[in-house]
């Protein structure tokens, strides 16, 4: 039987810069009143929806400044590829919020992560 390697495309990375990094969770000290009644899953862990109206993914969700980047953006950061799928007011020019999850250890692990300056670039495919 015959093998057909496929050539799989590496994506176009483009630097946007260096870029402030924080970290959020959805505790209602990290999101404020919208982490109030938020709907749960099924081990009771808050389903956040983003500003731009989908389910965030831990680590994998960031928070923008739309006018910087547009909702849905793929943007690497550190190795790794996030979506730019929610916003908030202290999300302000180049700055990036990780959205870390919805469990008891992600505040944590929020804090831990702090604020971090990196080398942003843009994921084209």
């Amino acid at each position: 039987e015959e093998v057909i390697e496929e050539e799989i495309e590496e994506p176009t990375l483009i630097s946007l810069g260096e870029f402030k990094l924080t970290a959020y969770c959805s505790c209602e000290k990290c999101c404020g009143k919208w982490a109030k009644d938020r709907p749960k899953d099924e081990n009771g862990n808050d389903i956040v929806i983003g500003s731009e109206g989908t389910v965030l993914e831990p680590l994998g969700s960031i928070a923008v400044d739309t006018s910087v980047i547009p909702y849905g953006t793929k943007i690497m950061i550190y190795d790794r590829v996030f979506v730019a799928q929610d916003t908030g007011k202290s999300i302000v020019g180049n700055c990036i919020d990780v959205y870390f999850g919805s469990d008891e250890r992600n505040h944590e692990e929020a804090d831990i992560f702090g604020v971090q300056y990196a080398e942003v670039f843009l994921v084209e495919e």
